[in-house]
């Protein structure tokens, strides 16, 4: 363990919050998402632990194969700049992203999705229910930036992302492929299962998919609600790819 006495030690300056560092690392919060992540990928650079944490913890902590920061708790918070209560977190290279070409299976899609609590969430189920790809537009945020890998508890990390710089086209690629593309709407039908592949889209939150999405879609879905009362997408997101998937 490479004990941290100074605020300024720059070996910790990955870790300071709202840091700016380069686009090559992504910063993981909390022991269940440093363990997920490592079910995975091995490639964990350094983890940063509070002296509390490391006394609970030890025992999976030494066989951690990378470099091992440790501070006291106050110096910690010091650093980091807000209160410290997840004990650790980890640093980890940029994960790859995968091509179009390569999806070949149940894939995820995120139109406009910006809300990181929600990608997270979303891309935790999309895991949960065995849709392995996700392609996302830039208009939604990053599936593997802190806040989402946070709130997916790593694992994001087992699933392959695209990025698409132009939806629209990429979701008649994958047409091409045999692809069913999915949107979900409150002008949709009931939800139901479908076999085959599909491509199901999940739109920003109210305003749901761009209209030139939704026009791309092969079928519209919905669930039915009490007095049509919307939902979450992220817990909706749960509900429908859960019931896509039991055709299976």
């Amino acid at each position: 363990m490479i004990s941290i006495s100074d605020i300024r030690d720059p070996r910790v300056i990955p870790y300071i919050r709202m840091q700016k560092t380069n686009d090559d690392t992504v910063i993981l919060d909390g022991r269940r998402v440093i363990l997920n992540y490592l079910k995975y990928h091995r490639d964990l650079i350094s983890i940063f632990v509070s002296e509390n944490f490391y006394e609970l913890n030890q025992e999976w902590i030494q066989h951690l194969d990378c470099v091992k920061y440790i501070a006291p708790n106050n110096l910690m918070e010091k650093i980091l700049g807000y209160k410290f209560h997840c004990g650790v977190m980890g640093q980890i290279k940029f994960p790859p992203l995968t091509n179009l070409d390569e999806i070949d299976g149940n894939v995820l899609v995120l139109n406009g999705v910006s809300g990181p609590e929600n990608v997270g969430t979303i891309c935790r189920n999309a895991k949960a229910f065995n849709f392995k790809y996700v392609l996302f537009d830039s208009h939604s945020s990053h599936p593997f930036f802190r806040r989402p890998a946070r709130v997916s508890i790593g694992h994001v990390f087992a699933l392959k992302v695209t990025l698409s710089l132009d939806l629209k086209k990429d979701l008649e690629k994958l047409k091409e492929k045999g692809f069913k593309i999915v949107g979900t709407s409150v002008q949709g039908t009931p939800l139901k299962p479908l076999a085959g592949k599909k491509a199901v889209i999940f739109g920003a939150e109210g305003d749901g998919m761009y209209p030139e999405i939704s026009s791309s879609c092969d079928q519209l879905l919905k669930i039915e609600t009490v007095d049509n009362i919307s939902i979450n997408v992220g817990s909706a997101s749960a509900i429908i790819l859960s019931t896509l998937n039991s055709s299976h």
